[in-house]
């Protein structure tokens, strides 16, 4: 009988843990299509992709989130909105990206003080739009100008290595 409470305590955690990396994680997911997006100029798969990370936003579930994480949620889920809000709606690439670099600056300090995230995340520099973005890799491939600047930025923080 202990054995089976156990278990079940043990996939309780487990099943928590899960929804709470799932939030985050999903946001991260969906900003880093977005950002893809941009780096090929791609106004409507920014679009999209925007809107999806509009609807994780709005769906973030924050009794499944650490205390830590709720707070940090708390304080730029609004900003973090707005701007998903404004690539969502832009039609001109020029738009979009401004509101990404806007969006990677709310979003970073909640992905790098996240304890659900588990992975490494890039934070970029451009020095020539004097903007920050997220990336999953190490390669640098500007959002903020696409084919024109591709490796156009610099590593300037990392998370998880």
């Amino acid at each position: 009988m202990k054995a089976m409470l156990f278990l079940l305590g043990a996939a309780l955690s487990v099943g928590s843990l899960s929804a709470q990396s799932g939030s985050m994680n999903q946001m991260l997911n969906d900003y880093l299509v977005v950002k893809q997006a941009l780096v090929k100029g791609d106004v409507k798969q920014a679009s999209t992709g925007a809107g999806q990370l509009v609807a994780t936003i709005t769906t973030v579930d924050l009794a499944t989130l650490s205390e830590t994480d709720k707070k940090a949620f708390s304080v730029v889920s609004a900003e973090l909105l707005k701007q998903a809000q404004v690539i969502a709606g832009a039609k001109e690439v020029e738009k979009q990206r401004a509101g990404l670099a806007a969006l990677s600056q709310q979003l970073w300090p909640l992905v790098k003080g996240s304890d659900a995230i588990g992975r490494t995340v890039f934070y970029d520099y451009c020095p020539m739009k004097q903007s920050y973005w997220l990336s999953a890799e190490a390669a640098i491939r500007n959002p903020f100008y696409g084919s024109q600047m591709l490796g156009c930025g610099k590593v300037d923080d990392k998370i998880n290595e």
